[in-house]
């Protein structure tokens, strides 16, 4: 017992001061829902459900949730984050003259297994930070999504109308 002790306690008090000398560490984590390119396709939600699923479109939609996990961490999605911040009056010393590569390194996405949904987690040394950067991450992909759909669907318009365009002068040369 006394070998023990005398063992026991040195070590165990080298343990803790070695943890509490260490910086602590936060996490935030948000999750999101993602829509790849073969979901968005315009299939309404009976049909999708009434749909089998095989090993190729699990497989297609991994690939499609690991690609929109890297388009998350990306450097041009960090830097808009980052001007968003800057812009609503957040500083981020502790990342840097440039930030972006801390706040890459900083960042983790992955798609959470079965689902259309990726996990983004921060780690970091301020909670509040992290947070914030979590935030504006997501809400510059969700400005970027919206407006590749509204860029998509404006094109789409415009094909229609000179589609019905040139339908109609069909016709009108056919009645006449």
């Amino acid at each position: 017992l006394r070998v023990f002790l005398l063992m026991f306690i040195p070590v165990l008090l080298a343990g803790l001061a070695y943890t509490f000398s260490r910086p602590p560490e936060y996490r935030a984590q948000a999750r999101i829902s993602v829509k790849t390119a073969g979901v968005v396709g315009g299939v309404s939600p009976t049909a999708q459900r009434q749909a089998t699923v095989t090993t190729a479109a699990n497989a297609a939609s991994t690939n499609g949730l690991q690609s929109e996990a890297g388009i998350l961490t990306s450097r041009p999605l960090i830097e808009d984050a980052l001007a968003t911040l800057r812009r609503q009056g957040v500083e981020l010393p502790e990342f840097g003259s440039d930030p972006v590569p801390g706040v890459q390194a900083a960042l983790a996405a992955a798609p959470v297994a079965d689902t259309n949904i990726v996990s983004l987690s921060a780690v970091g040394r301020e909670p509040a930070h992290l947070a914030a950067i979590l935030n504006a991450l997501i809400d510059v992909y969700s400005r970027r999504i919206l407006d590749s759909y509204a860029s998509s669907a404006s094109g789409e318009i415009e094909t229609l109308r000179d589609e019905l365009a040139r339908v109609q002068t069909e016709f009108a040369s056919v009645q006449m």
